[in-house]
């Protein structure tokens, strides 16, 4: 059996979504053949870790190139995710339409709100579930009217969200700074406001325009610093994602957190029944109910003012 796998999508939790899906493959001596928008390959085989379980990968190189690809040598492809990039939305959208296969489009992120994301945007407006034979989405993603996108031709499958927890090992409670990252539904500028008041450093990873405040936070570019994440996790003291009280997806932000508890970190998120699931308050993890800078501000202090020996039960 040969697979084409898409992964048009340049984050973390998709390289170790590819990487462990290759695994499979190779256990179950299925040949899978990759096609990617992977910007940083270092990254990629860092978390490959020299396992060559992948038979060929191939990074997407323009619309000519990519149309004159064999597709009906290929048994099924299974396409990860949307596109953060628009250049591989257009592919995207002509393989749906045209490839004689097969598909199965997994969701490896909750989907996106109206207006939050251009390839989820376009997803509703084409219908694009519909040209998929099987759709895997999220646990979380039944909240919401993911059907906007099509309704795909044989099966439906919902699985939990996962993290390779050997990737993101126990680093410990202690750290320098305070980190925050993610884009949608985030209330950067009243995380920096706290920060300010403990006159303690800040590090946001983020593909959103940093907000005008007195700019005493360091921003990264998310998509740009995909490879930093475990580094700047593991370099913290207390992982805070600060949402919107407006924002409706009780899951924003499940990413950074579970990488943050795998890694030993104290964090600190928004109470909902989601996060709820996953975090005992005060025994690995804590929350906050409104995301007001004077909440925010008690809840870091206690945080930080916390005994060693508590730090170090919520960390385990």
């Amino acid at each position: 059996m040969k697979i084409l796998f898409l992964n048009f999508s340049d984050c973390p939790e998709n390289v170790h979504f590819e990487c462990a899906f290759a695994a499979a493959c190779r256990k179950s001596g299925i040949n899978l053949e990759t096609i990617c928008d992977i910007e940083n390959n270092s990254f990629y085989y860092s978390v490959l870790e020299g396992a060559k379980d992948v038979s060929l990968r191939k990074k997407y190189g323009g619309m000519k190139d990519f149309k004159s690809v064999p597709f009906g040598e290929y048994d099924c492809a299974f396409i990860l995710d949307f596109p953060k990039r628009k250049k591989c939305l257009a592919p995207l959208l002509w393989f749906m339409k045209n490839a004689p296969i097969p598909k199965i489009f997994a969701l490896n992120h909750l989907l996106f709100a109206q207006g939050d994301n251009y390839s989820c945007d376009m997803a509703r407006r084409t219908k694009i579930f519909s040209r998929a034979d099987i759709f895997c989405r999220l646990e979380y993603d039944g909240k919401f009217s993911w059907q906007e996108c099509g309704i795909p031709k044989k099966l439906i499958l919902k699985r939990k969200y996962a993290i390779d927890t050997s990737f993101y090992g126990y680093a410990g409670y202690e750290g320098d700074y305070l980190f925050s990252a993610g884009s949608a539904g985030r209330d950067f500028e009243t995380l920096e406001k706290c920060a300010q008041d403990f006159k303690t450093k800040l590090i946001i990873l983020s593909d959103l325009r940093p907000p005008a405040t007195t700019g005493t936070a360091e921003y990264l570019v998310f998509s740009a610093n995909t490879q930093k994440v475990r580094e700047l996790i593991a370099g913290s003291s207390l992982v805070i994602l600060p949402i919107k009280k407006e924002h409706k997806n009780e899951a924003a932000g499940n990413s950074v957190i579970f990488m943050a508890m795998s890694m030993g970190k104290l964090v600190l998120t928004k109470r909902t029944g989601y996060m709820e699931k996953y975090i005992k308050d005060g025994e690995n993890g804590f929350f906050y109910r409104s995301c007001r800078r004077d909440e925010l501000r008690e809840k870091i202090k206690k945080i930080l003012k916390m005994p060693a020996s508590e730090k170090r039960a919520v960390s385990k």
